[in-house]
């Protein structure tokens, strides 16, 4: 399949775009690993969340260059699409009110959280495309399948 260079150019920006947000969000996990790890634990309520907080860490950061530069492009945003998806139904679907918190801030607080589950299923979308029609002609896919 030819591409055009504005295609060409889209689907290098393409991949920067959906990708991005996935780096500095591990790197955060990476440097304040206490606060991802009670994150983990307290609203996701998964085991062994001092592991997990690492392994996420390093798992959004490590796919998140991949994608951008188009490598392995398929297997990281078909993992990247099943972590979005997982994340909006662990961690912001069913979070109910928090005590101490006025009944305003509740309600702020629970469309934050639809506003993040339509977020994440938007971005696995997006993945999902990826996954289905690949990184493009300006990728290290493109170039090592020559």
């Amino acid at each position: 399949m030819a591409f055009t260079k504005s295609q060409t150019v889209t689907s290098v920006i393409a991949r920067l775009l959906i990708a991005w947000v996935f780096i500095p969000s591990g790197i955060f996990k990476l440097i304040d690993n206490p606060a991802a790890t009670a994150y983990i634990a307290n609203v996701g309520g998964l085991p062994f969340a001092g592991i997990l907080s690492w392994l996420v860490g390093i798992l959004e950061i490590t796919a998140g260059i991949a994608i951008i530069l188009g490598f392995k492009t398929r297997f990281f945003a078909l993992g990247l699409a099943l972590f979005c998806v997982a994340t909006a139904l662990l961690f912001h679907a069913g979070v109910g009110p928090q005590d101490g918190f006025s009944e305003a801030a509740n309600a702020e607080l629970a469309t934050l959280h639809i506003i993040m589950i339509l977020k994440n299923l938007s971005m696995a979308g997006g993945l999902l495309l990826l996954y289905v029609w690949g990184a493009g002609p300006a990728s290290l896919d493109n170039k090592l399948a020559k």
